[in-house]
């Protein structure tokens, strides 16, 4: 008779972190059910949500296969339970997968996380270019001769407003755009 492996479950409430960015990832999780987020930080501190993942999917799996940190961190929206599957069983499967199979899937994980980091240097460059934006405007009026820069100012503010809108615009649309995902 062959051996059976015992499926190892967890519970995990909902607002629990389950992984963490940065940590070593030594398992993925296969979801039974609930719904987690995965997410980033961006480097103003910012959370970047780059999926929601529910009931039959796997997550973490990316760190199995890379052998790398892990890419995002991962958290529970609602009550969950998975089923935790170990280096031991991936290495076992891994093992019996074809060789074409096995460079697909290190391909698509390069792919994941080459488009997980354009959705935060996204962010980024937005976040970046409000900053620039502000300061540059800060540095002109200084520059200029004290009693041009009331005018500056006044000429200089509508124009800064509407810049400000469309960014702000823009932020929201990157930012649902990560929601739906």
């Amino acid at each position: 008779m062959a051996d059976k492996k015992v499926l190892d479950r967890r519970f995990f409430p909902a607002d629990t972190l389950i992984i963490e960015e940065g940590s070593l990832g030594n398992c993925a999780y296969y979801i039974e059910s609930g719904l987690v987020e995965v997410f980033t930080k961006a480097t103003d501190g910012q959370e970047i949500r780059l999926s929601l993942i529910g009931v039959e999917e796997i997550f973490g799996e990316m760190a199995l296969i890379s052998n790398e940190k892990r890419t995002a961190s991962v958290r529970t929206v609602e009550d969950s339970t998975v089923i935790i599957i170990t280096q031991e069983d991936f290495k076992y499967a891994r093992s019996s997968a074809n060789k074409v199979l096995t460079k697909l899937l290190n391909v698509l994980v390069e792919r994941l996380v080459e488009a997980n980091n354009f959705i935060v240097n996204q962010h980024k460059e937005i976040v970046d270019l409000e900053e620039s934006t502000n300061f540059s405007v800060k540095t002109l009026a200084y520059s200029l001769p004290p009693e041009l820069r009331p005018n500056f100012q006044k000429e200089i503010k509508p124009i800064l407003a509407e810049l400000m809108l469309v960014i702000d615009k823009y932020k929201k649309i990157s930012e649902s755009n990560n929601d739906e995902d």
